[in-house]
């Protein structure tokens, strides 16, 4: 009988300890943050790190597996205490094994509302599917810099397309976020691939103030092709020692001879008179390929009723740098009208439709049909005649040749 209670309290107790084992495996994620970077310096445990505020920042993880998993993320976040203020940075989901070694990078663009006489946190979480997560913190001190400068917004007028030949003005917001007051901060505007430039100054701005600078403008040159062209904004401040570049884009409507999609079109606006119902007239058309790879382009051409028209050739191979002419072959029908007529080319690559091109062409009364008809019956009737009257020449004298001649008699 004891023996028997002593089996009993010895699995009674095994079970008790069995239930008391914590299951963690279960429940973490299978990774341990062997190191971390920031701004390509080691983080030695929580040390504070002097960082500038609106500036960007470079946090690395180097990561250890501890386990299998396919699921995992690692995400980097600067708590504020203010919501819109909060940067963080999150990377796409990887697989980690056991035993290997993983490092990801994440960037971060600190906000400028971050006081310098405050800690921050650097919260970086490694988690899964399963909402697990590794953690660990670091401490961050912000150091604001002397002189700083931001763009806040650009504003072109007319807004987002303007036309060759036309002005394009700019106004540029700035914000002193450096700690100094700055004065005679230069804001330059300019179209690098055009030529054209202009800048402002402003001449006091206050540490924490933002300010519009006046009206920046330049007139757009007549001959800039159509396409989407570099804006740069560059803003010198601290007496010229530092300077802020951004880009933006504009779009330029060109001339007719434009290039579209890095090929260049040309093709003569000049009225030609064409003949209804006679011979018709010829517009070529120069196609340029201006990108770095061959190019196939379909010519289509419409007149609606008024005209016939043939494309020759109608599709065009051409190599980088290779140039190609395409003649439009225009013959007005006996029944157009006279005046002014217009017809549409359309110029394709693939499925887009690179340019659509209206040309003219000035309709001349032909020869009228009925007065044709006419003309070739009576020249008919003459030839008819001439035919006869030579027919009957010939006869006559044939047959006169035929006859017999009259015997001489002598009298006596």
């Amino acid at each position: 009988m004891k023996s028997a209670l002593k089996v009993f309290g010895l699995i009674g107790l095994l079970v008790v300890s069995m239930l008391a084992v914590p299951l963690a495996s279960s429940a973490t994620v299978p990774v341990q943050i062997q190191e971390v970077y920031v701004n390509g310096k080691e983080v030695v445990g929580n040390e504070v790190r002097i960082l500038e505020r609106a500036s960007d920042l470079e946090v690395e993880v180097k990561l250890l597996g501890t386990g299998d998993d396919d699921h995992i993320t690692v995400e980097a976040t600067i708590e504020t205490d203010k919501d819109s203020d909060e940067a963080t940075a999150k990377t796409d989901t990887f697989r980690i094994l056991n035993g290997k070694v993983v490092y990801k990078t994440l960037e971060i663009h600190l906000p400028e509302r971050m006081d310098a006489d405050e800690e921050y946190v650097l919260k970086i979480e490694v988690g899964n599917r399963r909402d697990d997560e590794v953690n660990k913190n670091i401490i961050v001190h912000v150091d604001p810099a002397k002189h700083a400068m931001k763009i806040k917004d650009v504003l072109f007028s007319p807004d987002n397309e303007v036309k060759a030949g036309r002005a394009l003005i700019t106004n540029v917001r700035v914000k002193n976020v450096g700690l100094q007051d700055e004065d005679s901060v230069k804001v330059t505007v300019s179209i690098p691939e055009l030529g054209v430039t202009d800048s402002d100054y402003i001449d006091d701005l206050e540490e924490g103030d933002t300010t519009t600078s006046e009206d920046i403008w330049f007139r757009i040159p007549e001959d800039a092709l159509s396409g989407e062209y570099t804006v740069e904004v560059a803003v010198e401040y601290d007496d010229g020692d530092e300077e802020l570049v951004e880009e933006y884009s504009i779009n330029v409507l060109g001339e007719e001879t434009a290039e579209t999609g890095k090929t260049l079109v040309v093709v003569s606006d000049v009225v030609q008179d064409v003949t209804a119902g006679g011979t018709g007239v010829v517009y070529p058309i120069t196609l340029s390929n201006a990108d770095k790879v061959s190019k196939t382009y379909t010519v289509t051409a419409n007149a609606g009723s008024w005209a016939t028209i043939k494309v020759t050739p109608n599709v065009v191979v051409l190599g980088p740098g290779e140039t190609k002419i395409v003649y439009v072959d225009v013959a007005a029908n006996e029944d157009a009208a006279p005046g002014e007529q217009v017809f549409g080319i359309a110029i394709a690559s693939g499925d887009a439709v690179l340019k659509e091109i209206t040309l003219k062409a000035n309709v001349l009364e032909g020869q009228s049909s009925i007065g044709l008809k006419t003309g070739l019956e009576i020249a008919l009737i003459v030839l008819v005649v001439i035919l006869i009257i030579i027919g009957l020449v010939i006869g006559f004298s044939r047959m006169k040749k035929s006859e017999p001649e009259a015997e001489e008699q002598t009298y006596y």
